[in-house]
């Protein structure tokens, strides 16, 4: 068995679990090393995928359960904590978890029940959720303390669409105020890729009270810190943090939902940070933006990645063929 899994299960079994939780973390980490000749270190979203896909197809069946959306639940649930202790013990970087990066609902049967359960609520036919324009600005009109910072943290998520890893880094020389530009790191396991997008007026403002009017400077951490989000007791704050702050402006503004709980009693909410990105990128299409461009602008690898924000139901495939039928004459 790899050694990340092997202390990962020891580390389990120090825990005061109720023997079934534990039963099925070994259940599922042994199918898993038993699965693949991948280091989990090196795990992609796309190997994640491929292993819930196995279990589903019931590769598994020799192990003794059969393959349902009921128990879809209990597999991340086991995966998820597994890339939490190898986010914790410093395998991966946080903003590389790949389990972060998959949603419960893509691996339903979306016919069954608990899938329409798991659903309702998110979206109809999305696997997706983002907000709408209303409760995106509902959710800036709410945010909590430090207001300042915080409005200016989801504001600028949601105008420029970048992951949290990539906001929570942004450095103060990667903030060009006079151009109104913001330049996102994206951390690869070899390199780091760059991209840079212009903000509106709105952003320079808040940027701007935020760094030149004292606001980021009340903090003790802001003195040695290159980071532009700093918090109360670090120079940068966390994923996690930033996370919370979301949430709150959510619960706040009225527009928090709860989702599902997963297998181990923990609750899952619609509006969390990564909605934002979602937001961004659903609104950026619904301008008029093709997805070629929005997939450079959000650092997607692969357009595929990209295609899901398109809007595909019958009005609008109506209308485009509408707007861009062709019109070949015909001579008599």
């Amino acid at each position: 068995m790899q050694e990340p899994i092997k202390e990962f299960l020891a580390e389990e079994e120090a825990k005061n679990l109720a023997p079934d939780t534990q039963r099925k973390r070994r259940t599922v980490m042994e199918w898993l090393d038993e699965w693949t000749d991948k280091d989990v270190r090196e795990f992609e979203r796309s190997d994640i995928r491929d292993f819930l896909k196995y279990l589903q197809s019931g590769g598994h069946k020799e192990n003794g359960l059969q393959p349902s959306d009921g128990t879809v639940s209990s597999y991340m649930a086991q995966v998820s904590v597994l890339f939490g202790f190898l986010v914790n013990e410093g395998y991966i970087d946080e903003d590389e978890n790949p389990r972060e990066k998959i949603e419960y609902t893509d691996y339903l049967n979306y016919k069954t029940t608990e899938a329409k359960k798991a659903l309702r609520g998110q979206g109809g036919n999305k696997d997706y959720i983002a907000l709408s324009q209303e409760e995106a600005e509902k959710l800036l009109a709410n945010a909590t303390a430090p207001k300042v910072r915080n409005t200016l943290m989801m504001k600028l998520q949601l105008e420029t669409g970048p992951r949290v890893g990539e906001l929570v880094r942004v450095r103060l020389d990667d903030v060009d105020l006079e151009e109104g530009t913001v330049t996102y790191r994206t951390l690869k396991k070899d390199d780091v890729e760059w991209r840079t997008l212009q903000f509106g007026f709105g952003v320079k403002a808040l940027m701007n009270k935020w760094l030149n009017e004292g606001y980021r400077d009340r903090f003790k951490s802001a003195n040695d810190s290159p980071y532009v989000f700093v918090s109360r007791r670090a120079p940068k704050i966390s994923e996690s943090g930033y996370n919370e702050k979301v949430k709150e402006a959510a619960q706040k503004a009225g527009i928090q939902k709860r989702t599902r709980t997963d297998s181990n009693g923990k609750q899952e909410w619609k509006v969390r940070s990564h909605v934002l990105r979602h937001t961004y990128a659903e609104s950026m299409v619904r301008n008029g933006c093709d997805i070629s461009r929005l997939a450079d602008l959000m650092g997607h690898e692969s357009i595929e990645t990209t295609r899901k924000y398109l809007d595909h139901d019958e009005e609008a495939l109506r209308q485009a063929q509408r707007d861009y039928s062709p019109d070949f004459s015909v001579e008599s």
